[in-house]
């Protein structure tokens, strides 16, 4: 046996240098599908990505780069723990595509035979999508300066409706994207009579489905009923200018959100999300200087379902969040939680974690309640960002949609690192509260979902 042994050990050995001499990938025949599938998107001329890799003399140029950035997956930028659910946008690079690419660039980078490269990608110029906007809506022309903390600015957007709509699609664009930071979108529904009709001259209105009302008192979570007027005194001025728009400002939830060159949200065509006869859209833009004065308007491009759709789960985006919260000076690892109770049954669709340069990490959780057979209540963990970065802030769309019965009590927990380990941080000697600028901090927990309100909690 001992031969056969030693055989076999002498064809593996010299196996070793055919295995490591076998030809790097080209760039043509293998690479350059792989960029169009997973980079071209956005690092296309006139995308939002900082530089094209649309051509062979542009890859070569940024191979180095490329090679760390896939090697420690920073890019394409996926924050999702992925052992714990699956979302259907995962841009997240399999590793077989991350060995080809370095594969090709400690190879040599070879080129390849053009002719045996892919169609070249074509992308709308003005819109994401390729039929026209239905209704394009845009905003007065804003000064931003150089310098300075600006304030949230909430231009109001008459529609003129006729008829109430569904959205199908949405998209936000503006001028000079370098200037904004976000864009929220709030539903200001017309004004209505005592029997729900519109004031609206002319307007044909349906019934809006059903969402659940707020409790403003939610956003002091957390709170000993003995703090609760000092961050009522904090949040004086946050109230009065900023959260008397829509869900409280954003705090609990949006009609629509985007960020300019971030491309259309898009709905299946069952969903939609309901905007009114005569419907006004609120604005919130959130302009951050640069360095460079410059002026800029956003425009929102609006695509309606046609009006003999069928819509049977229409959208809701709410927030699970709380304002009552200081993060101490240096502090690592601060926790901060909040809850809601579901009033409804509801089928989550998507999950989106927010806070700013302090966040850490984000989980949700869904605590189910107990089944009517006895079935004692479950935990379950939907989501974990354990490396949140405020420049990638994700919708994670599930798979699968996942119902929650009425009565379950979904969870955002995050943490906050205020050390001076955190290279983000702009001042970790500072106790950091609730605010609406960066070098301030949120906590709030995006969900979409689908109320069905015929099951309604009855512990509550």
């Amino acid at each position: 046996m001992r031969p056969r042994r030693t055989a076999a050990f002498v064809v593996a050995v010299l196996a070793e240098p055919a295995l490591a001499q076998a030809p790097p990938p080209t760039f043509h025949e293998t690479v350059e599908p792989l960029l169009q599938k997973h980079c071209v998107e956005c690092h296309r001329e006139g995308g939002s990505g900082p530089f094209s890799l649309e051509s062979f003399g542009d890859v070569v140029g940024w191979a180095p780069q490329i090679r760390e950035v896939v090697s420690t997956r920073r890019m394409p930028p996926w924050g999702a723990d992925p052992s714990i659910g699956k979302f259907r946008n995962d841009c997240s690079l399999p590793a077989a595509t991350i060995e080809t690419l370095v594969r090709w660039i400690d190879g040599g980078r070879p080129e390849g035979d053009p002719a045996h490269a892919p169609p070249r990608q074509t992308f709308p110029k003005e819109w994401s999508l390729a039929e026209p906007p239905d209704l394009v809506l845009t905003t007065p022309t804003f000064h931003v300066p150089a310098e300075g903390t600006l304030l949230y600015e909430y231009p109001r957007l008459p529609t003129g409706l006729a008829t109430s709509r569904w959205v199908r699609a949405a998209e936000v664009r503006t001028t000079n994207p370098q200037v904004v930071h976000h864009v929220l979108i709030f539903r200001g529904d017309a004004a209505r009579t005592r029997t729900g009709a519109s004031t609206v001259a002319g307007a044909e209105t349906i019934e809006p489905p059903w969402r659940p009302t707020f409790d403003p008192f939610q956003l002091l979570q957390g709170a000993k009923p003995n703090e609760r007027p000092q961050y009522v005194q904090r949040l004086q001025k946050i109230i009065a200018r900023d959260l008397r728009y829509g869900d409280s400002g954003g705090l609990n939830g949006y009609f629509l959100s985007g960020l300019s060159g971030g491309g259309a949200v898009t709905f299946a065509p069952d969903e939609g999300k309901f905007l009114s006869a005569g419907a006004t859209l609120v604005t919130q833009i959130h302009y951050q200087p640069n360095g460079k004065a410059a002026d800029s308007a956003t425009s929102i491009a609006l695509w309606f379902a046609p009006p003999d759709a069928e819509i049977t789960k229409p959208l809701d985006t709410r927030g699970v969040s709380t304002a009552a919260f200081k993060i101490p000076p240096g502090d690592p690892n601060f926790e901060v939680r909040a809850r809601w109770r579901l009033p409804a049954a509801a089928t989550l669709r998507s999950l989106q974690p927010h806070m700013h340069v302090r966040g850490k990490d984000f989980t949700f959780v869904a605590k189910l309640p107990p089944a009517k057979d006895g079935t004692p209540s479950v935990e379950e963990k939907l989501l974990f960002v354990p490396h949140y970065d405020f420049n990638w802030q994700h919708e994670y769309m599930l798979a699968e949609p996942r119902r929650l019965p009425a009565g379950t009590v979904l969870e955002a927990v995050a943490h906050f690192d205020n050390s001076k380990d955190n290279p983000a941080n702009p001042d970790p000697t500072q106790t950091v509260w609730f605010g609406l600028q960066t070098y301030e901090e949120m906590m709030i927990g995006y969900f979409e979902a689908v109320w069905d309100p015929d099951e309604v909690d009855e512990g509550e």
